[in-house]
C-alpha cells in the first residue's frame, strides 16, 4: 500500500492488513492492489475505530468477507466464530514503543527482496527517528515474509505481525508497507481530501464504495501530498475514479512513489517525536556467531541485518562450514544514503574464508552467502 500518515491511526490489539500497491507505471491499476475485500463481500457492518493519537473515535463501514472485517483494502480483525453476528468492533491503536520495530525475514526469502528490505529499514533508520532493529526475544514484531500481493498490519497489534512481500512488491512497496505497520493510512482518506481529489462513487461498484471514504477520525498532517507513498491510485478496474482538482499535478506520479516524501517523513518524526535511538554496540572481540544453510541462494547477516557500530580499526572474521560446501563471506558498511555497500570479500571455492580490514568508524556487519550446499557453519569475529 501506500504513503503518508494523514491518516494516522496506530492500530494495536486488533489487526489491519493492509493491501498495497508496486510503484509500476500504468494507467490503471494492476490487479489486487488496494483491492483486498473490495470484491465478494458477503455483508457491511458499522465499526467504531478509536484513535490514540487524538483520542477520537468514529464509526465506519467496514465489509466482512472469509471472516475478516475488511476496510479500504484492508483487513481490521479475523471475526472469530461467536462474533460473526457482532455489528461493530472497536479497534484501539498503539505505537511501537520507544521509537523502535523489532523484525525477522522469514527463512527462504530471495534475495532479491532481503535486499529490498534491508535497504528500507536503512532508509528508514537513516531519515526518520524510527529504528527498525533485528528481533530478539521480543515479544511484539515484525516478519516479513513473500506472501501473495504486498500488504502489511497496520500499526503495532501485538505479536507476530506480518509484512507480505510477494511476486512484483520491491523497495518501494517495501516503504510503503513498513509505514503502514507504524500506523499510518492512506492519504486520500483525510477530511480535507475534497478540495483536492473528487471519488467518482458513480464509477465504483455500490457495495465497495466506502473503501474510498473520508475518515473523521483521519488527522491531516501538512498539506494535501498528491505524491505521497501512501496515496491510492487514480484508477480501479480500468475506471479512474480519482480526480485530481488542482492543477499543475503530475497524475503520473500519484499512487506510485517510489520513497518517501517530505511531508511523509515529516509525518513519521510527527508520530514518532525525539531523536532515533543509537545502533546496538559493537560485538565484543572474539565474538562467535553460528548458523545453518538448508541449500543454495541463502543469506544470513551477523549480528543481524542492522549491523553494529564501530569506531575504526582492524576488523577480522573466519567462516568456517561443512566439507564439500561453498559458503561465501562479505564484509558490508552503511553508507551515507542507507544503502550497505561491501568493503571485503573472500569468495573461495572452499568450506572456509577469511576476511582482514582496516575499517574506518561506521556501521558495519557480516554477511554470509551459500554459493552451493547446506549445512551449519561457524563464524569467529575479532575487532
Amino acid at each position: 500500500m501506500n504513503r503518508s500518515f494523514r491518516w494516522m491511526w496506530l492500530v494495536g490489539g486488533l489487526a489491519l492488513l493492509v493491501a498495497c500497491q508496486s510503484s509500476k507505471t500504468v494507467t490503471e491499476e494492476p490487479s489486487g492492489l488496494h483491492t483486498l475485500g473490495m470484491q465478494g463481500v458477503e455483508r457491511t457492518v458499522r465499526v467504531t475505530l478509536h484513535n490514540d493519537h487524538d483520542k477520537s473515535s468514529t464509526e465506519v463501514t467496514a465489509g466482512v468477507l472469509d471472516g475478516k472485517l475488511v476496510y479500504q483494502g484492508e483487513v481490521l480483525r479475523d471475526l472469530h466464530a461467536e462474533e460473526t453476528g457482532a455489528q461493530s468492533a472497536i479497534v484501539t491503536t498503539r505505537r511501537w514503543t520507544g521509537n523502535t520495530v523489532p523484525y525477522t525475514i522469514a527463512a527462504g526469502t530471495p534475495t532479491t527482496t532481503v535486499n529490498d528490505i534491508q535497504n528500507a529499514v536503512n532508509y528508514y533508520n537513516t531519515n526518520t527517528n524510527v529504528r527498525w532493529v533485528p528481533r530478539t526475544t521480543q515479544g511484539d514484531y515484525v516478519e516479513f515474509f513473500v506472501g501473495s500481493g504486498c500488504w502489511s498490519y497496520v500499526g503495532r497489534v501485538g505479536g507476530r505481525q506480518q509484512i507480505s512481500l510477494g511476486s512484483g512488491c520491491g523497495y518501494s512497496a517495501a516503504l510503503h508497507e513498513m509505514s503502514h505497520a507504524l500506523g499510518i493510512h492512506h492519504e486520500q482518506s483525510r477530511p480535507d481530501r475534497d478540495s483536492y481529489v473528487r471519488i467518482r462513487y458513480d464509477l465504483i461498484p455500490d457495495n465497495i464504495e466506502y473503501n474510498w471514504d473520508k475518515a473523521a477520525e483521519a488527522q491531516p498532517y501538512g498539506a494535501y501530498d498528491y505524491y505521497s507513498i501512501m496515496h491510492y491510485s487514480l484508477y480501479y478496474g480500468g475506471q479512474k475514479v480519482i480526480e485530481v482538482l488542482q492543477s499543475g499535478i503530475d497524475e503520473s506520479r500519484i499512487g506510485r512513489g517510489s520513497t518517501l516524501t517530505a511531508t511523509d517523513l515529516s509525518a513519521v518524526n510527527y508520530l514518532y517525536p525525539g531523536t532515533i535511538p543509537p545502533p546496538p554496540p559493537p560485538p565484543s572481540s572474539g565474538t562467535t556467531y553460528t548458523g545453518s544453510f538448508s541449500g543454495s541462494g541463502q543469506l544470513a547477516y551477523h549480528p543481524g541485518l542492522g549491523g553494529f557500530s564501530y569506531g575504526g580499526g582492524t576488523l577480522k572474521a573466519a567462516l568456517s562450514g561443512p566439507a564439500g560446501t561453498d559458503f561465501d563471506l562479505y564484509l558490508q558498511k552503511l553508507g551515507s544514503t542507507g544503502y550497505w555497500s561491501t568493503v571485503g570479500r573472500s569468495e573461495g571455492y572452499t568450506s572456509s574464508e577469511s576476511i582482514t580490514y582496516g575499517a574506518t568508524s561506521g556501521t558495519y556487519r557480516w554477511r554470509i552467502y551459500s554459493y552451493s550446499g547446506s549445512g551449519a557453519y561457524t563464524l569467529n569475529t575479532q575487532q
